[in-house]
């Protein structure tokens, strides 16, 4: 759970390439929805460009408000955060939940993410 929770707070408090020395080679970052952020993105050139599309889109509004819990598996790690993010005049707050996949070299090899609110959050991101 340490390695998970570093990687989050690293990746999303502007450490990112501390964060991305965590990931596997082949890592990847699966992202739900119909919006311009969606997708699964592999290896760890991909994840870096996304998160940097990640910041760049949001113009620096995306603001975690809290990580409320974290949980550990064997395998896997959870981690719920209520977020604040704004593009243009649109806003989105509300939760978000990345479930962490580690291989036995404590690498991460698989980060999904999901929305308590999906519709909305391609709302607000858009096409």
């Amino acid at each position: 759970m340490v390695l998970a929770r570093q990687f989050l707070l690293h990746c999303f408090g502007e450490r990112t390439e501390s964060a991305i020395a965590m990931l596997s080679p082949d890592a990847t970052y699966t992202v739900p929805g119909h919006n311009a952020l969606a997708g699964t993105f592999s290896g760890r050139a991909e994840v870096v460009s996304h998160l940097g599309r990640v910041f760049t889109s949001t113009g620096g509004t995306l603001d975690t408000i809290q990580w409320e819990d974290w949980m550990g598996g064997v395998n896997y790690v959870s981690a719920l955060r209520r977020l604040h993010v704004q593009i243009e005049h649109r806003l989105f707050k509300g939760r978000q939940i990345f479930l962490l996949a580690f291989n036995p070299d404590d690498a991460i090899t698989s980060i999904r993410v999901y929305f308590d609110d999906q519709d909305l959050v391609d709302d607000v991101i858009g096409h």
